[in-house]
């Protein structure tokens, strides 16, 4: 851990066999990290492993999708025809009419 910066040591003068370790700043933050990670598994785990989470990772995938939609919709200054044909993939589409294949 002293390779990778995480730890220095420091010698204690008053006792000479004595060696004091302490966390460097980049080994404050590596421990930090790993504790919010702990937490966020902590919190994820109330969700069942198989089912729960796997719906979980849908929702927020289309959630994403969406939200990068807005973003270049917004950017982009579309109106709402727009908007639908990139929702459909380019396909125009009639509000209460099936879409074509």
């Amino acid at each position: 851990m002293e390779a990778e910066e995480l730890i220095t040591k420091i010698k204690d003068l008053p006792r000479k066999n004595q060696i004091r370790v302490a966390l460097t700043e980049k080994g404050r933050n590596a421990y930090n990290k790993a504790v919010k990670r702990e937490s966020i598994h902590n919190i994820m785990s109330a969700l069942s492993a198989e089912g729960e989470q796997r719906q979980m990772a849908a929702f927020l995938k289309k959630i994403q999708q969406r939200a990068q939609l807005q973003l270049t919709i917004d950017a982009q200054g579309k109106n709402r025809q727009d908007i639908r044909e990139l929702e459909t993939g380019g396909r125009r589409r009639e509000i209460g009419r099936a879409t074509p294949p």
